[in-house]
């Protein structure tokens, strides 16, 4: 299926794949959640529009610096010490939106917990 997509990152969808869909803006397939389970302005549908693979590998050394960054091992300093506005806007981003998740998963645990759902409590 890949080598059907397109040239990855480069060019859009090539016709006939499945679940293909097509707006004003051209070929798409849906896809996936940003922050699934957080409310307010983050949480929507994306439109891929070329291979997600590729974007993938532009943003992977951000993402996994960003979590060796966050487990205190060493600052991003180190691993950027000239940080364009491109990578502080992504890490700015991502911090954003595992906050929003992070107090909407703690929200939930505590409702879950006021309302008799503890999954702990009800295995026993």
């Amino acid at each position: 299926m890949r080598a059907q997509r397109g040239n990855c990152g480069v060019s859009d969808f090539k016709k006939g794949l499945p679940y293909l869909e097509h707006d004003e803006a051209g070929p798409y397939v849906m896809g996936y959640r940003v922050a699934p389970n957080c409310d307010g302005e983050t949480y929507g549908d994306i439109k891929i529009r070329r291979c997600p693979v590729a974007g993938a590998n532009l943003v992977s050394n951000i993402v996994s610096d960003y979590w060796v960054h966050k487990k205190g091992l060493y600052s991003l300093e180190h691993t950027h010490p000239n940080p364009s506005i491109a990578f502080l806007d992504a890490i700015s981003y991502y911090e954003t939106t595992y906050s929003i998740y992070e107090a909407r998963v703690q929200k939930q645990t505590i409702e879950e917990f006021k309302n008799g759902n503890n999954t702990k409590q009800n295995r026993n």
